[in-house]
């Protein structure tokens, strides 16, 4: 006999983050129906069971508890700050209920941060295709790609600038660039063979040489740069990808204090309409100063996000960091 799947979802759908928490529950409505329209599973259909937590810890705990024991919700989900998330997310673990934090995100920068080892360049792998998750999906503009290879999720409009800068030696600046301009065009072996001429991609690269500040650069050789203009050339390949979400892995690492603020200014001119940044940084002044929203994890764990200055003041925070009682 047909029944129903019921999945909690908990969210700031009133008061000061009611943006963020709509967003999300429109996402996850989106999710559900499309499933069920799929043809639901194994007989049973998805239904949703919304909540306002109102950003609130006090409000999200014993909704948790109503959702994990009246309602009977086989999973949860959460589209709260870090506060109610995490007070819901003790309730759910309590419970042995799988619980997972997702909200929308819009196009701006996000900084995924916290100390060495906690698991944000292993968790940027996963988004790119380089690892596989154990666990859970990866999800990009409404689709599923975790078992998409690193080629297909380019081609879809992710790029990641690496923290450790590989350039083509061998290659000046201006065709390290053109090269990865011309990366659409390579799909067809044969496509990319029969095409010669190089001039729009060239093109294309000092444009973006330009833009990053290596404008009368490009017919240098990588060898003859500074760290900070490789990790500026980084960027720039990255850039020719078009890409639609832009990964960074800590760009501001091994530059002087005057290098990383204008490094992070040229990260801050990236997010756009069109375009999001998520950004893994250690350089917490330079973070504080162009990212609205922070995303922190602790040994491979959701710690605390939110608007920059809410997560800059928390205790969460400081811990992490500091070690200890938040002072």
């Amino acid at each position: 006999m047909a029944g129903s799947i019921r999945i909690g979802f908990n969210a700031p759908l009133t008061g000061f983050a009611a943006a963020d928490g709509n967003s999300a529950l429109v996402g996850a409505q989106l999710a559900v129906e499309q499933v069920n329209a799929a043809g639901d599973i194994d007989g049973d259909t998805i239904e949703l069971v919304v909540y306002d937590d109102q950003a609130s810890p006090k409000e999200a705990a014993p909704l948790a508890v109503k959702m994990t024991t009246q309602d009977e919700v086989t999973a949860g989900i959460s589209g709260s700050y870090s506060g109610s998330t995490r007070a819901a997310a003790a309730i759910f673990q309590e419970n042995g209920v799988p619980y997972i934090s997702a909200y929308a995100v819009h196009p701006d920068i996000t900084r995924a941060g916290d100390h060495n080892g906690a698991g944000k360049t292993t968790l940027m792998r996963i988004v790119t295709g380089v690892l596989r998750p154990q666990r859970g999906r990866v999800l990009f503009r409404e689709e599923d790609v975790t078992r998409w290879p690193v080629d297909r999720r380019i081609r879809a409009g992710l790029a990641l600038a690496q923290q450790i800068v590989r350039p083509l030696e061998s290659l000046s600046l201006l065709d390290n660039v053109a090269l990865a301009a011309g990366a659409h065009g390579m799909t067809s072996p044969l496509a990319a063979l029969l095409r010669t001429d190089r001039e729009a991609e060239r093109a294309r690269a000092g444009e973006l040489l330009e833009f990053v500040g290596l404008g009368d650069a490009g017919n240098a050789m990588p060898a003859e740069l500074p760290l900070g203009d490789l990790k500026r050339l980084e960027v720039a390949r990255a850039l020719a990808l078009e890409p639609a979400l832009l990964l960074l892995d800590e760009p501001l690492a091994g530059l002087n204090q005057a290098e990383a603020r204008a490094m992070a200014d040229l990260i801050a001119s990236l997010a756009g309409r069109r375009r999001g940044v998520v950004l893994i940084e250690h350089n917490i002044r330079e973070v504080a100063r162009i990212c609205p929203r922070i995303y922190v994890q602790d040994n491979g764990r959701h710690l605390i996000d939110g608007p920059a200055d809410q997560v800059m003041a928390s205790p969460e925070l400081r811990r992490a960091y500091l070690g200890g009682e938040a002072a």
